[in-house]
């Protein structure tokens, strides 16, 4: 079976657009327009260009390349469309935006005044033919048709994170489609966008999916806007390059499975124990870059009183690939002993060869030692990255130990893991007048939505909190969402209900933190103890709603019994049919494995 990476694809996706100024292709996309046929005798391609891009697609750009492998593709400026530009002569410019009325008026606006010799268009989605029509109209009223060489389609509407994750960068996006006030036109035009992003990320991959979702609300609604996209797409003769790579056979295609964040809120609001995930939560963590504002309670007079920015890419970071999914205990402790290895190693080094002032070619060991030489930058680099992971989990541990995490992760784990939650202990905690208000909500928001408690359970425990609200406003806001949940399990008895397992899982191994600061210990070793059920959790007890989903529509469910039971919760649309409609005798019943 064929694997892919979605940030390499596309990657290539982006690198094929860069490199299209002047050619017949760019990316995976559709060519929606040609303007002049540019010059053979000027090959840009293997020219130097500008990048034009406005803030959605340098978002996508951003976790993709660098500034050094824009170079090697010959953009030697970039910039957002909407910044003040200087005429640039004799250079040929690509563009990387949304398909927006803003950034066409924008568009021709520039090409008015000439900032660039030729344009090469490309919509991060595809472009609508109302807002097609407003760019020639506009290009024609200004005299600079001829100025836009091509007009493309891409399908890079997304941002890839990691090789199997991604985002279509939606802000609040939750409260939009769930908010009483939007109109129909509103609710219509949040789930377009959802649908397009995930549209585009099909096309990426090249391959046609399997599209399920469970019955009713936005996941069917978002489910079918899917599959009548990809069917259009498919049908498309302009655009039959994107699906090449689905021709091994049917056995190849994936399963898109599209679920409401609703059907499993407990999991996105209790404080985990690892790694990547507490430091997602706890620090500024936005597109793999990590920010680390100056400690305001230091006492540390030389310490470093400037914000840090931090890249975290797993393709390149050997350490954040191996412990980003651990549990903080073990990366901490992994963390320092490479950390003191290598600084072994580089100390070693440099005393054998008398401080790195040279080898003694006469020295019967100089081949061994020449070999050890060799390879000191690549220790060196790793100790930059291992210092680089040492500001982050003092960072991080820093939180822990202030907000005292370790304790409401540990109540959340056995909350959700036996659904036996001690009210006593979430009593205290929320009574606790030190605790944040953000992990007071999050901890309740977590036991209301697995324990479904009584109405004068639910009643008692949010009039504690809401004393600790006050007047301030983004207390409030933070507030709102007891009062939603409240709301939607008075309105659907909504609740994680799994089955019970025993919480005789595997025990935490039994290993000591490093103990690189003083608190570190105390709190490592209370995650650790919340690490208990994590197996339980996300293992082979199948525990968490949303898991036990993507396995009930990719389990083998050849036997009649099995199909039936699966289509009764989830709708199935093949993107080869119009409507997604296909016979239930001739849906794909093997097992997916993607």
């Amino acid at each position: 079976m064929q694997s892919f990476s979605l940030k390499s694809l596309q990657l290539k996706a982006v690198e094929r657009m860069l490199r299209s100024v002047g050619t017949s292709a760019a990316s995976n996309g559709t060519k929606v327009e040609d303007g002049k046929n540019p010059s053979t005798s000027s090959p840009w391609s293997q020219q130097w260009k500008v990048l034009v891009y406005d803030p959605a697609c340098r978002d996508v750009i951003s976790p993709l390349i660098t500034v050094g492998r824009l170079r090697e593709n010959g953009v030697t400026l970039h910039m957002l469309i909407n910044s003040k530009r200087d005429i640039i002569p004799d250079v040929p410019a690509v563009y990387f935006v949304l398909p927006t009325k803003e950034n066409i008026d924008l568009i021709v606006e520039d090409c008015k005044r000439q900032l660039y010799d030729e344009i090469y268009l490309n919509f991060g989605l595809p472009l609508s033919d109302d807002l097609l029509k407003h760019l020639s109209k506009r290009l024609v009223e200004v005299n600079s048709v001829n100025v836009v060489c091509k007009v493309w389609d891409q399908f890079l509407g997304f941002v890839s994170l990691e090789p199997d994750m991604f985002t279509i960068n939606m802000k609040n996006s939750f409260a939009r489609y769930n908010n009483p006030n939007l109109n129909d036109a509103e609710v219509e035009a949040c789930i377009e966008e959802i649908a397009q992003g995930a549209s585009a990320v099909v096309a990426t991959l090249g391959v046609l999916p399997i599209i399920r979702s469970p019955i009713g609300g936005p996941a069917e609604m978002v489910a079918r806007q899917v599959s009548a996209k990809l069917y259009a797409l498919y049908q498309d003769p302009k655009a039959s390059d994107i699906f090449s790579l689905g021709t091994s056979g049917i056995e190849e295609r994936p399963i898109l499975l599209v679920l409401d964040r609703s059907v499993d809120m407990a999991t996105t609001l209790y404080h985990t124990s690892g790694y990547q995930t507490l430091v997602d939560d706890l620090l500024e963590f936005t597109l793999n870059r990590v920010t680390i504002q100056p400690s305001s309670n230091t006492e540390d007079p030389s310490a470093n009183m400037k914000t840090k920015v931090f890249s975290l890419d797993s393709e390149t970071d050997q350490f954040w690939k191996t412990f980003a999914g651990k549990m903080i205990p073990e990366a901490v402790e992994a963390h320092s002993t490479q950390l003191q290895q290598v600084s072994n190693q580089v100390a070693r080094i440099k005393s054998e060869t008398g401080g790195g002032t040279g080898i003694d070619t006469e020295n019967s060991q100089t081949s061994s030692l020449l070999s050890t030489v060799q390879s000191l930058p690549a220790l060196l680099e790793k100790k930059k990255t291992l210092e680089t992971h040492l500001e982050i989990i003092k960072a991080t541990m820093n939180i822990i130990s202030q907000r005292e995490v370790y304790k409401f992760a540990e109540l959340e784990e056995s909350i959700i893991n036996s659904q036996h939650g001690d009210k006593a202990k979430v009593l205290e905690l929320l009574q606790n007048p030190d605790m944040l208000l953000e992990d007071k909500i999050r901890a309740l928001a977590v036991y209301l939505l697995v324990m479904n408690p009584s109405s004068q359970d639910v009643d008692q425990l949010v009039g504690v909190v809401e004393q600790f609200v006050g007047e301030l406003e983004e207390n409030k806001r933070l507030f709102k969402t007891i009062t939603y949940i409240k709301r939607m399990l008075s309105l659907t008895g909504f609740g994680m209900n799994p089955p019970s397992v025993s919480s005789d899982s595997t025990d935490p191994t039994n290993v000591a933190t490093a103990t690189l600061w003083s608190f570190a210990d105390r709190a490592a070793q209370s995650l650790m103890q919340a690490q208990k059920h994590v197996k339980g959790l996300v293992g082979g007890e199948k525990l968490l709603r949303a898991t036990r989903m993507i396995d009930a529509v990719c389990k083998d469910a050849t036997s009649p019994n099995v199909a039936a039971e699966v289509d009764a919760e989830f709708l199935y649309f093949d993107p080869k049919m119009p409507d997604g409609q296909i016979p239930a005798s001739s849906r794909i019943r093997t097992q997916f494995n993607r």
